[in-house]
């Protein structure tokens, strides 16, 4: 499966080659090619799972995974979790005004800082994060997440007991598997017909992720070790990787020399704060993400934020090529596609706005002779003090310990931060000495020591860096972030909370094309196996699904050299069921370009996830699921 970040970065190459006046919707209208061009992932939150016992459709699996990601980013009242976006701004909001002060060597924007009262505030910001990194590393917790991004997100197609018609499939299996050319042409046909510049730059960006996934989906699925089908949640896991890939590949403009990046990964840009959110915005108005956020989490009504003109234009489409579907149509609607779309905003929010976890660079070097011992044991909030239990502290300012003021202030600033929180007994005297401290410095009888507290304010940023990391290891271990450029560069990334470790793949071995010639037997759901390339047999019969190993993602995007064009998306038409050959279909961007240019009434209803392989048409069972798996043409 293709990823988001890539479906763009193939648009956008594809827009700046295709001649001017091709494009001039495109020009026009950039934000409706960019929705267009995610294509089918807005059948992700559209809600069409099966319902208990085959009833009404409720929310989708992904959506579910959604709603218990989003509360690391919005907090979730009914069970206690405070939200890393506020946390975020207040912390790094407070550290900022102190690093001013201590700079300028500023006294009397010290002094406002007390009198505002912001240590309440930030008392509760520290105390906060703690409980987000308990939260979300607690094993009760992970395991439900596991059990949603397991089985409970298992393809409808894999039942062995019940044969589940294509008409209650989720949505975004819908979308890859059902007419999947028939669709693009009709979105094509009614959009030209409307002579609506929107809606003909939406068609064309759809037209270029169904030659995107067609062209791409070999190179994902060598990448992944099989198809999205059996493998599912690793799908998306090394989708992130990829997307991470190509997007720092293409915006900086780097190139490889073998496996030797140039400039290396870590100067490479980051989709940490790309903004993709804005990318493929059409909304009617601003839409505030972290509230949309908070109402997925609290099950509240979203707003409609699709012109309702476009909705229209979309299930006319939908009507015209699947309104008679075998078993029912999906629950695709115009409330559900507004769903859909708010779903999908929020999601890029999260993953590319910088507002939640963010890019997280690493402060820097300590200043002056600061940090000669190592840092302090209580910068990294993911540890536990084996006497106390709880995540290492500061030692609270004493004036027994230390009888000047001029040295104490800058420790006090730590409790005015909220590391030294009121559960020690150190509050009142904290709050006690922060006013004796900066009475005395005002009236001239001490200095404060403004390196003490630069080196102060350099470890909170090194504590708020620690736990922000574990937070964004945690969320690209689950397939919900994009791993950071500089995490291509090795091999292996750790988990670590509470002392204990999980380390799982990341680099080449994540991102690079293998040789695959035959699926794998569909996983079974372990929690955080999806990091683990598919050992175990095979499932018959063996197809062809990639032939050519050791290529990186410039493979799928662009790189006619090192994965040539035998035949275009649509040309030469398959000469009937299961469909295409086994060479492939060459780059994304060459199949997309032909593909515009072409403007053909007629495209082959390819298999979006190329499954069961190369070329293969849309598929589907008349019975339960066994292996060898008997795939019959769709109905």
């Amino acid at each position: 499966m293709v990823g988001l970040a890539t479906r763009l970065v193939i648009a956008e190459r594809v827009r700046q080659q295709l001649p001017a006046g091709d494009r001039a919707a495109i020009d026009a209208e950039p934000h409706w090619y960019a929705f267009g061009a995610l294509g089918p992932a807005i059948g992700d939150f559209v809600p069409s799972e099966v319902g208990e016992n085959f009833g009404d459709p409720g929310r989708t699996p992904y959506w579910a995974v959604w709603k218990e990601v989003l509360s690391i980013a919005v907090g979730d009242p009914s069970s206690g979790i405070p939200g890393v976006a506020p946390v975020l701004r207040s912390m790094t909001g407070l550290l900022d005004s102190v690093s001013a002060a201590a700079d300028d060597e500023d006294l009397s924007a010290l002094q406002d800082l007390v009198d505002s009262g912001v240590e309440d505030v930030l008392d509760q910001a520290a105390a906060d994060l703690t409980v987000i990194l308990q939260q979300f590393s607690d094993p009760s917790r992970l395991a439900l997440l596991g059990q949603l991004m397991g089985d409970r997100s298992r393809p409808r197609i894999l039942d062995h007991l019940n044969l589940t018609p294509p008409g209650l499939w989720t949505g975004r299996d819908f979308l890859h598997w059902r007419s999947t050319g028939d669709f693009c042409v009709a979105l094509r046909k009614h959009a030209d017909d409307s002579g609506d510049l929107r809606l003909i730059a939406y068609s064309r960006g759809w037209q270029v992720t169904y030659a995107a996934l067609t062209a791409g989906s070999g190179y994902m699925n060598s990448a992944v070790g099989s198809c999205y089908r059996t493998h599912w949640w690793r799908h998306r896991w090394v989708g992130n990787f990829v997307d991470a890939w190509v997007w720092g590949y293409y915006d900086t403009g780097a190139s490889m020399a073998g496996d030797d990046p140039s400039p290396p990964f870590s100067d490479w840009t980051s989709l940490c704060a790309a903004g993709l959110q804005n990318v493929a915005d059409v909304s009617l108005g601003p839409v505030d993400h972290e509230a949309n956020a908070r109402a997925i989490v609290d099950e509240a009504p979203l707003p409609r934020l699709l012109p309702e003109d476009f909705a229209e234009f979309w299930m006319k489409a939908y009507d015209d090529v699947y309104g008679s579907t075998p078993g029912g149509p999906v629950a695709f609607t115009v409330d559900s596609l507004q769903d859909g779309y708010t779903a999908l905003l929020t999601m890029l929010w999260f993953q590319t706005s910088g507002d939640v976890i963010g890019c997280n660079p690493l402060p820097g070097s300590p200043p002056g002779s600061c940090g000669a011992d190592g840092p302090p044991s209580w910068t990294d909030p993911t540890q536990i003090n084996p006497v106390t239990g709880q995540p290492f502290l500061p030692e609270p300012p004493s004036p027994e310990n230390d009888p000047h003021i001029a040295k104490i202030v800058s420790g006090v600033i730590l409790a005015l931060l909220g590391i030294t929180t009121s559960v020690l007994g150190c509050w009142m005297l904290g709050a006690a000495l922060v006013a004796g401290g900066i009475a005395l410095i005002a009236s001239g009888a001490v200095q404060p020591d403004w390196d003490s507290l630069r080196c102060d304010v350099f470890w909170l940023r090194i504590y708020l860096f620690n736990g922000l990391t574990a937070l964004h290891n945690l969320t690209v271990l689950g397939g919900v972030q994009h791993p950071y450029p500089r995490d291509l560069a090795v091999d292996q990334l750790v988990l670590s909370f509470a002392g204990a470790e999980l380390p799982y793949t990341s680099g080449a071995a994540v991102t690079k094309s293998k040789n695959i010639n035959g699926l794998k037997r569909p996983w079974n759901g372990a929690l955080s196996t999806w990091t683990s390339t598919p050992g175990g047999s095979h499932e018959d019969p063996q197809t062809m699904v990639w032939a050519l190993p050791g290529l990186w993602p410039s493979a799928l995007v662009d790189d006619e050299a090192a994965n040539p064009v035998h035949h275009l998306v649509s040309e030469p038409p398959p000469g009937g069921w299961p469909g295409g050959d086994v060479r492939g279909f060459g780059p994304a961007v060459q199949a997309a370009l032909a593909l515009l240019k072409e403007d053909s009434t007629d495209l082959p209803s390819w298999n979006l996830d190329g499954d069961r392989g190369l070329g293969w048409l849309t598929w589907q069972l008349d019975a339960p699921y066994t292996i060898p798996v008997a795939p019959v043409p769709q109905s």
